[in-house]
């Protein structure tokens, strides 16, 4: 099976990654995050949009 792929990009500690993602609202710019909790091992996983002009992130609800 063949399926299309994102290009992601990384910060160096591999918490953030970001990819474009192309539908019909256009090239919208996607990051997902990993933010440590305080709890041992445990991870908040954020997802949203990108805003191009102040570079936060929207995230989705």
């Amino acid at each position: 099976m063949k399926l299309d792929k994102y290009e992601l990009k990384s910060g160096e500690q591999l918490e953030v990654f970001e990819f474009v993602s192309i539908g019909t609202k256009g090239r919208i710019i996607k990051i997902i995050q990993y933010t440590p909790t305080n709890y041992k091992d445990l991870y908040n996983l954020g997802f949203g949009d990108k805003n191009a002009e102040t570079h936060e992130t929207s995230h989705d609800k």
